[in-house]
């Protein structure tokens, strides 16, 4: 196998360092292009995601990967013997086998890094706003992150840029890859993420203002990823980063303003649905059958039998819950950006306004202040709390049932009204 695995090295090495006489001599290469960097990006994507070089540097050298990525932007052009090489996958983990330096194993010390956040340039106050938010809300200092466009977590003077990047790349546990417009076509972005991808080890994609999911690039499409614009996402984040690294997060109200600065500022940016100003619709005849879809709407997304009626009587001090039976209000939450979603009359609408932020600040009790149990799918607010932190376990309670009881009133008001108002007997 060992031959297998040197001609696997030989031609990474030859196209990465762009060898061509030397690669067209060993029949691996007919030459290579030069691109523009759009060019290159439709290249990758037109070979369906990750070009030839990032899959098979799974289990390789990273660093000659980068070595590339740094060097002029070509694409090459493999022989049928190149092709077949590359349709041989070598073992997705081995020894570095001993050949020039460039491909010998990094000899640098185990990276302090902790969180890597691949972005590009015109990102930069969106990362710097993350990067802030992130030293807030968890003991993490800025030299513990690497986003290479935000002071203080630059690469420090004088340092191999590319040898010490791949090593972060490689070695951070957390790496969280900031997906915008820009940065989905960005080669840089693109070949840290394949980067990444190519070790096995956790990523999350991060969905800036104005990116979906349509955005992701193929290899990462199978990961959840999470939208800056989302207030629960961005404290699902959180979470995950304090378990992941193993650190302490604070409280909410400790970094709610960090929080409220990125909302504001992914919200001041290309907004995910452009909504253009119209006037009040007329009062017309109409109007009563469109309440009345929007109303058997809401019932559809939030029937009183489901997670309505789990949170109306379910006791949150310390005993454990499936999230599934939370499903109902976050489809009713996210279901609520649709500008189509919202009643003509304007008391009814105000009531599901009321609703859609009271939902908010449960969902956001939930992803803050409760934690997987043994029991698979399942959280609660930690039980031992009541010993351990007394204080903040009837704090978390009290405000989880407070918040529940509240969206079940609002609830009830509504679906009163709409009944009376809309002449209907309920959907549910």
């Amino acid at each position: 196998m060992l031959p297998l695995l040197q001609e696997h090295y030989k031609l990474l090495r030859l196209v990465a360092k762009a060898e061509a006489t030397q690669a067209r001599g060993d029949g691996y290469l007919e030459g290579w292009t030069l691109l523009s960097h759009g060019n290159l990006v439709k290249a990758m994507r037109s070979q369906g995601g990750w070009p030839p070089l990032v899959r098979l540097a799974r289990g390789l050298a990273e660093h000659d990967l980068l070595e590339f990525m740094e060097g002029e932007e070509r694409v090459v052009r493999l022989t049928r013997k190149g092709l077949d090489l590359l349709s041989r996958s070598p073992p997705a983990r081995f020894p570095h086998p001993p050949t020039t330096s460039t491909l010998m194993p990094s000899t640098t010390k185990t990276s302090p890094i902790k969180i890597f956040i691949s972005h590009t340039t015109s990102d930069t106050q969106l990362a710097s706003k993350l990067v802030k938010l992130i030293t807030t809300s968890l003991h993490v200092r800025k030299t513990e992150i690497r986003c290479t466009s935000v002071p203080g977590c630059k690469l420090p003077s004088g340092s191999q840029s590319s040898q010490q990047l791949v090593d972060e790349i490689r070695e951070s546990p957390v790496f969280i890859g900031l997906l915008t417009g820009d940065s989905v076509n960005s080669a840089y972005v693109l070949f840290e993420l394949g980067a990444r991808w190519a070790v096995g080890a956790k990523t999350i994609p991060l969905l800036g203002p104005g990116a979906d999911f349509s955005l992701i690039p193929g290899p990462l499409k199978e990961k959840h990823a999470l939208k800056t614009t989302k207030r629960p996402d961005i404290l699902q984040l959180i979470s995950e980063l304090e378990a992941d690294l193993g650190v302490s997060a604070e409280s909410p109200m400790a970094y709610d303003d960090e929080l409220a600065e990125l909302l504001s500022h992914v919200s001041g940016g290309t907004p995910l649905n452009q909504e253009v100003q119209q006037p009040p619709p007329p009062a017309t005849t109409n109007d009563l059958e469109l309440d009345k879809e929007t109303f058997k709407r809401l019932l559809s997304l939030l029937p009183a039998k489901g997670s309505i009626s789990f949170i109306r009587s379910n006791n949150f001090a310390g005993f454990s819950f499936p999230l599934s039976v939370l499903s109902d209000l976050e489809n009713f939450y996210h279901s609520c950006e649709d500008p189509t979603f919202e009643f003509i009359n304007p008391e009814l609408e105000k009531m599901r306004s009321n609703i859609f932020e009271s939902t908010g600040r449960f969902l956001e009790l939930i992803a803050t202040e409760t934690f997987p149990t043994p029991i698979h799918s399942n959280n609660s607010v930690p039980p031992e709390w009541e010993e351990t932190q007394p204080k903040r376990f009837h704090k978390v309670v009290s405000s989880i049932h407070s918040s529940a009881k509240e969206i079940c009133t609002q609830y009830d008001q509504l679906v009163k009204l709409g009944r009376r108002s809309l002449g209907v007997s309920g959907f549910n």
